[in-house]
């Protein structure tokens, strides 16, 4: 399965629109992890930044095992369930059957056409995150949470972050 000229299992996939800053959390969140990753000359992920363009994301989900979508979403404070994480963000785990309805969480000036891609292309080995970020997210938090979403998928192990 893993196409990766890298050899990378893991793809983090940076969503948004760059023209609308509330929709381009996803964008800067993986734009500030590739530069952290790039002056400790390390990275353990596949960093990808989609502004609108979708055109690469069946190659790269059919090239990655694990994938990492970070994206502008909303929060259940947001729905008024009163209700947010600390950190501005939440981890979900995305699985074929509930995608749809986690598809609706999804702030997207940009369409949802990287869900239905997703959709389109999962197999049985696809395993796939949503670091969905809320309008008042902390970088370090979110940062954090790919680590640990990375590192645990490295090491094999398939639990809850």
């Amino acid at each position: 399965m893993n196409n990766c000229p890298q050899h990378c299992p893991t793809a983090l996939i940076g969503i948004g629109n760059s023209l609308i800053e509330e929709d381009s959390r996803g964008l800067a969140l993986v734009e500030s992890y590739q530069s952290a990753r790039a002056k400790e000359q390390k990275s353990s992920a596949c960093c990808f930044l989609l502004d609108n363009h979708f055109s690469h994301l069946p190659s790269i989900i059919k090239s990655h095992r694990v994938l990492i979508f970070a994206d502008s979403a909303l929060l259940p404070q947001s729905q008024g369930s009163g209700k947010d994480s600390e950190a501005g963000l939440e981890v979900i785990e995305l699985k074929k059957a509930s995608l749809q309805e986690e598809a609706k969480r999804v702030k997207a000036s940009h369409g949802l056409s990287w869900i239905t891609d997703l959709l389109l292309f999962w197999t049985d080995e696809t395993i796939a995150y949503l670091i969905a970020l809320g309008p008042q997210f902390q970088m370090s938090a979110a940062r954090q949470a790919i680590e640990s979403l990375i590192k645990c998928k490295i090491s094999g192990r398939r639990s809850d972050i």
